[in-house]
């Protein structure tokens, strides 16, 4: 066991050896701490090192127990190894004469005919796991310690228990020492680390020990669990890099200082997929705090940021993608992380873009970045930025370059230009309409952080935030564009694949691209819907109906909007009962009473026809 192990928990050591040299102490012993820092290990360890045999004591995990019985079978099999299941079950087969005659019958038999205190050491651990009331199970170990006067140590994490006066009575009359547990954390990584691990992979942890340790302490967290899952995953992420980047040992220490704290959090509970998803991108003007509102919470990766206050957790070396991947979703895509790495500072001169090149300008030559604005300008000029990210970074970019002097343009020249650069990937059909993750998304700053300066004035910051209104506007004009087509899909859906039009026009789809957010329906004919809905089998009619219900009471669709196109379908349908048989006229009724007129009347708050 290592020193330093040793050392932190000296006290526990000590005096389980004082304990179990004891002749006849009469009381147990708990070992207390949370959960995943390492009680069971070391004892186990402790035991091992002392050298007890393991036929003189008895472990006995009580998590997910119910029944004495259960526990006394866990008991008798350890105490009576032999004794396999076959034979047991042999005995309960025989008659309760037989039994009783033999004085084996279950209850009492087996008791009696295996002596489950055979041993002088009994280990119960995860008291808190048990499904026994754990004054209950303190009751039964006392049968051990009192009575049969036997030693034994009860591991615990008291936090997790209900400490009620039945459990206080019988822990002050059982437990003569509580012993609480420290993480062993140098002991602990050294046994992390997997035995099929690489030479490579273990001679970098033991060079960053230090580092994964202190990043740990930072963490707040006390499992060892989380410590070793969070090593092996780390493993298994060094495992999928080339040699090229293994060989790179400031990348291997950026992706450790990355991934540690990311994969502790989110172990732990306190940062969520979303928050790793929207992490903002590293650039020059890193690190400044977004402005919060009044009452308004931090975000998850807020509050890490602030623990690791000497770390850049927007380091991108990781991409947030990878991170989720990896965290997760427990994939680790080779081909994905090499790329990342690929296109991180660390590679720059082999695959970094005259974009990126300028993000980070003051951390480059001149002569690098003067051949990076001439790329730029002419990539600017031919419109070579159609994805939403780049359209985005390459306008806040332009502005910054504007406000350094490294391009002839004011604010308000850069936005015209930018502003006639989206009319003209509108016109030439290769602009891309902004998703609802750009238009409801939480943002760090106006654009989540591409290329933003915090020092840019008022004009710069309105230049900003006209930009993103034209490309909304034209967004809006994308979608309006794309109605025939739309419509004529949901009315094929509507025929053929009634589930489809549901998911298209309801909620369920909110973050999906086919969710149709905007008062499309609108521009259906009602009589043309009314055909189409009534053609279908009665059932199906039902289905395509109550989709109002989920498009309008949870769907962002903007009041009465669609009221008016609604009162029109009902006319639609009470005229089409003309002629038909006093059923349908019934169940057209009924369609009408809770299908729509809740809606007509209110869009998100309907009532009772």
């Amino acid at each position: 066991m290592d020193n330093t192990a040793v050392d932190i928990n000296a006290h526990i050591t000590d005096y389980l050896g004082y304990y179990l040299a004891l002749p006849d102490p009469r009381f147990a012993v708990m070992l207390n701490g949370q959960w995943g820092i390492g009680k069971t290990h070391l004892i186990r360890a402790y035991l091992e090192n002392s050298g007890v045999s393991t036929e003189d004591y008895t472990y006995i995990s009580l998590y997910g127990v119910s029944t004495f019985n259960d526990i006394d079978e866990l008991v008798i099999a350890d105490v009576h190894p032999r004794l396999d299941g076959k034979v047991a079950k042999a005995i309960e087969s025989l008659g309760k004469s037989t039994l009783a005659y033999f004085s084996l019958q279950t209850d009492l038999g087996r008791k009696l005919f295996f002596n489950k205190y055979k041993k002088p050491l009994y280990i119960f651990d995860d008291l808190e796991r048990c499904g026994i009331e754990p004054d209950k199970v303190l009751g039964y170990i006392n049968r051990f310690v009192e009575h049969e006067g036997k030693k034994a140590i009860i591991i615990a994490n008291e936090q997790e228990l209900d400490e009620s006066n039945n459990y206080l009575k019988y822990r002050e009359k059982l437990i003569g020492k509580t012993l609480s547990v420290s993480p062993p954390l140098d002991d602990a990584l050294c046994s992390f680390i997997s035995a099929n691990a690489s030479a490579q992979f273990k001679d970098f942890i033991t060079l960053h020990t230090e580092q994964i340790k202190h990043l740990y302490q930072v963490s707040g967290i006390s499992s060892l669990r989380i410590l070793q899952q969070s090593l092996w995953d780390f493993e298994r992420l060094f495992n999928t890099l080339t040699d090229r980047h293994r060989s790179h040992p400031e990348v291997l220490l950026h992706c450790l200082e990355v991934f540690f704290p990311f994969s502790f959090a989110f172990k732990a509970g306190t940062v969520s997929e979303e928050d790793i998803q929207q992490r903002p991108q590293d650039s020059v003007y890193k690190h400044f705090a977004r402005a919060l509102a009044e009452g308004e919470e931090p975000t998850g990766f807020e509050k890490l940021e602030k623990r690791y206050a000497g770390f850049n957790l927007r380091d991108h070396v990781l991409g947030n993608q990878d991170l989720v991947n990896t965290l997760v979703k427990g994939i680790f895509n080779a081909a994905e992380i090499e790329q990342t790495l690929s296109h991180s500072r660390f590679f720059r001169d082999e695959s970094e873009t005259a974009m990126q090149t300028l993000a980070n300008a003051f951390s480059r030559s001149e002569q690098k970045f003067q051949h990076a604005l001439a790329t730029f300008n002419t990539e600017y000029g031919d419109l070579e930025f159609t994805c939403i990210d780049d359209v985005l970074s390459s306008f806040s970019l332009r502005l910054w370059l504007a406000e350094q002097g490294f391009i002839d343009s004011t604010a308000d020249q850069v936005l015209a230009q930018g502003q006639a650069y989206l009319d003209s990937l509108y016109l030439q059909q290769r602009l891309l309409p902004l998703t609802d993750h750009y238009l409801t998304d939480r943002q760090y700053s106006l654009f989540s952080g591409r290329f933003y300066n915090p020092s840019w004035n008022h004009s710069e910051s309105k230049a900003h935030r006209a930009f993103f209104e034209h490309y909304k506007g034209l967004t809006q004009r994308l979608i309006q564009d794309a109605y025939q087509h739309r419509i004529e899909t949901l009315m094929s859906d509507m025929r053929a694949q009634p589930d489809r039009y549901v998911w298209r026009v309801s909620y369920a789809s909110a973050n999906s691209d086919d969710h149709m957010t905007t008062p499309v329906l609108t521009a259906i004919d009602p009589r043309g819907f009314v055909d189409t809905l009534l053609a279908l089998p009665n059932d199906q009619q039902i289905t395509v109906l109550a989709a109002f219900a989920r498009r309008y009471n949870f769907t962002p669709i903007e009041p009465n909007t669609e009221r008016t196109w609604l009162s029109a379908l009902k006319q639609e349908l009470e005229e089409s009962k003309t002629g038909r048989s006093h059923f349908d006229r019934q169940r057209i009724d009924s369609l009408i009473k809770y299908y729509l007129t809740p809606y007509i009347s209110s869009l998100y708050a309907p009532v009772d026809a």
